[in-house]
């Protein structure tokens, strides 16, 4: 297990020409399955209240598990669609995942992970995004 690994991560989201672009530079530790890995970290808030965010992956597959203001579970399969309960202090919303891809590579001390995916809520598109994450491996 790398303990304090450097974590970029970058999300791109779509909606009708409009981008909405989020960057994160966290440390964080990082776990080497028999297939895969297991990313974990936390981030901070300006207002001081912390996310705590787990994201298992392998090749075609992962899975984004964050718990803090708000709570939930993304599972992402290539060329599947999935579903997703949100719950938020202002209550709970079911939404839907379809996903084109999961990419990871490792290099040298350096894992890519990318995911590309469309957000539905009831039929609808809500946005499509493309998450980066690049782990520096200590």
């Amino acid at each position: 297990m790398n303990n304090n690994s450097y974590i970029e991560l970058k999300s791109i989201q779509m909606l009708d020409g409009e981008k909405d672009i989020i960057e994160v530079c966290v440390r964080g530790q990082v776990e080497k399955t028999d297939n895969g890995y297991v990313v974990n970290y936390t981030e901070s808030a300006d207002d001081g209240r912390e996310t705590f965010t787990k994201l298992t992956f392998k090749k075609g597959e992962a899975t984004l598990e964050r718990s803090g203001a708000a709570t939930y579970a993304m599972d992402f399969a290539e060329m599947q669609s999935t579903s997703m309960k949100l719950n938020t202090p202002y209550g709970m919303a079911e939404l839907g995942i379809i996903t084109e891809c999961v990419k990871v590579s490792k290099n040298d001390n350096i894992i890519d992970l990318e995911i590309i995916y469309s957000l539905m809520q009831g039929g609808q598109l809500m946005a499509d995004t493309n998450l980066e994450m690049r782990v520096k491996l200590d």
